[in-house]
């Protein structure tokens, strides 16, 4: 049977690449309400733009760069179709400041940086409030 005849399977896990695996149709909750339901394509086509993340030693510098920028604690996101592209750019236009810097994560579009796009947060497992689960 199918969905499109009355019968669903609801699957919750929290490892977001065996949901990518599934293509099926996702809803991501947060805090008991969805925030966002379609197949993982239409996600990631709509929410997925991927993420330059670098962690500093301190409050991250101000960087001279046309692309979104957030910062939260000690950590400067920037948001990028192209990471991977951007990593160079980045580290180049941080001068002096590379030297505070202290990790960099490229997040390439995906299931995760819908998450990340859609709560300002990466998935964290170990947090009750918040689930992905197969719609």
């Amino acid at each position: 049977m199918a969905a499109e005849e009355g019968t669903a399977v609801c699957y919750s896990t929290h490892y977001l690449p065996e949901i990518e695996a599934l293509d099926a149709t996702v809803a991501i909750i947060e805090r008991g309400e969805i925030i966002a339901r379609g197949s993982v394509a239409q996600l990631v086509a709509q929410d997925g733009g991927g993420v330059l993340e670098l962690v500093f030693a301190g409050p991250p510098p101000t960087v001279e760069i046309d692309r979104r920028c957030e910062i939260s604690d000690n950590r400067l996101r920037i948001y990028t179709s192209h990471p991977t592209d951007d990593a160079a750019a980045v580290l180049s236009a941080l001068g002096d400041a590379v030297t505070e810097l202290r990790g960099m994560e490229i997040v390439v579009p995906s299931l995760e940086s819908v998450f990340l796009t859609l709560t300002g947060r990466r998935f964290a497992a170990r947090e009750e409030d918040r689930d992905v689960v197969p719609a």
